[in-house]
């Protein structure tokens, strides 16, 4: 059952990891882009107030586009940290699944096959040291 969810946490983290890169990259990207359209938009309108006898246009439409591709962006971005957020998670319960896993097998598994190997190293020299015609009847009754 451990395995199946190691095999099963691994996965996921494996299979959402190139997504959340894609996502961090893609919403740089459009930062950005929304940053240096931004300071183009703004040289722009500095230039055009420059031309005295040329009337700025209307940037409002623009700018309240900009504004709304900004709020998206804003959302995509929260979207983007609830995913690594997620992927920390299966991360960290995938590492805690791995300490359980270990501790059991340490506890289960390894201790026990100790304790035993302990034991029949303590019985052996006492067998080999004191035979006793006790110890020989079982065997003969063996043949």
């Amino acid at each position: 059952t451990s395995k199946a969810k190691f095999d099963l946490s691994s996965g996921l983290l494996k299979m959402m990891e190139p997504f959340v890169e894609e996502c961090d990259l893609r919403a740089k990207m459009v930062i950005d882009g929304q940053a240096q359209l931004q300071r183009q938009v703004d040289a722009f309108a500095a230039e055009l107030s420059k031309l005295g006898d040329i009337k700025t246009p209307n940037l409002s439409v623009y700018a309240e586009k900009l504004n709304n591709s900004r709020k998206k962006l804003k959302r995509a971005d929260i979207l983007v940290m609830q995913t690594k957020e997620r992927v920390a998670n299966i991360a960290r319960m995938h590492q805690q699944l791995l300490d359980s896993e270990r501790r059991f097998l340490e506890r289960e598994v390894i201790a026990p096959k100790e304790a035993a190997a302990a034991a029949d190293a303590e019985a052996a020299p006492s067998a080999e040291a004191d035979p006793t015609p006790a110890a020989a009847e079982p065997e003969k009754e063996a043949s």
